[in-house]
């Protein structure tokens, strides 16, 4: 019996071991939001960078449907700061979040905020590691040629990979 209650213990404490890993646990971060660039902001001094998005470099030009160029880098960092500022003084973002990436930035879409870069055309859809419905709204502004998809542009990681 004493065998037996020590074989349930140990596969109840590795299940709820296994279990932490696999769910781990969400966490907030919120506060003022300041605007790094399209796809990056910062809160309380910690980098989050959107989640399964990709925005123009801030030195990336693209080119309009007539071909004039255009900052389409600066323009997505500034309708970021138009989605978080929206004339507010000091603009609370909350970012759900349960992981960092390589360079140690908290990875969320904070609330719909990648949705939005996205479905606007300030950003693309990051193939590898988007959702379907960031995948599904990059389709929509790519057929109503929204922001990046009126012209021509460089994805912005073949950019990076170019530029840097």
């Amino acid at each position: 019996m004493k065998k037996l209650s020590l074989i349930l213990f140990s596969v109840i404490i590795l299940f709820s071991f296994s279990n932490s890993l696999l769910f781990a646990e969400k966490k907030l971060i919120v506060g003022p939001a300041i605007v790094i660039d399209g796809d990056t902001i910062k809160i309380k001094g910690k980098k989050i960078r959107l989640s399964g998005i990709d925005a123009p470099e801030l030195k990336q030009i693209c080119k309009r449907k007539n071909g004039k160029p255009w900052r389409c880098g600066v323009s997505a960092k500034m309708h970021l700061e138009d989605l978080i500022y929206n004339k507010r003084p000091k603009p609370i973002v909350a970012c759900e979040y349960d992981s960092l990436d390589r360079y140690g930035r908290i990875l969320s879409e904070c609330g719909a905020l990648s949705g939005i870069m996205v479905f606007t055309g300030s950003a693309v859809a990051y193939k590898r590691y988007a959702t379907d419905s960031l995948l599904n709204l990059e389709k929509i502004a790519k057929k109503e040629k929204k922001g990046l998809w009126s012209g021509t542009f460089e994805y912005p990681e073949d950019w990076r990979r170019k530029n840097k």
